[in-house]
């Protein structure tokens, strides 16, 4: 049985100088509005390098083992509705969560943004105390953003 392949080609000089095609989103709107209507009393513009150096995104390493009792390590599927759904994350050892994930532990009033999947554009202020962490679909914007 012969398949026929189908593909799709963007030429470069269709893109209109823009590395990404895809880059605006209308869901990036409503991160804007998350921020506008969430507790932050003074927003620095996004584009701002003070941010834009500070923004850092989580990492899965290589060979990571979940465990039962442990530390959220969230996903984009666990970034909806504009909180963070516990619950549903995989856990990994506070050991890894205290050492090679140090960069990417959440904080109460970091914003999470998801940047991969089909998730992309979901947003939430994290407003748990509880130890939490994540993987590389999340953005984390500091706590430092706020005034």
């Amino acid at each position: 049985m012969n398949k026929k392949s189908q593909y799709f080609i963007k030429y470069f000089n269709e893109l209109f100088d823009r590395l990404d095609e895809n880059y605006y989103n209308p869901r990036y709107d409503l991160i804007d509005e998350l921020l506008k209507k969430s507790k932050f009393n003074d927003i620095i513009k996004l584009g701002d390098n003070r941010i834009l150096k500070r923004i850092v995104s989580g990492k899965t390493p290589k060979g990571i083992k979940y465990v039962e009792n442990g530390v959220p390590f969230l996903g984009s599927t666990q970034v909806n509705d504009g909180r963070v759904h516990l619950e549903t994350a995989p856990k990994i050892p506070i050991e890894i969560h205290n050492s090679l994930l140090r960069s990417s532990q959440i904080k109460v009033g970091n914003v999470l943004i998801t940047i991969a999947g089909t998730y992309i554009g979901r947003c939430a202020v994290y407003n748990n105390n509880d130890e939490c962490n994540c993987n590389q679909a999340i953005a984390l914007l500091p706590e430092f953003i706020r005034s």
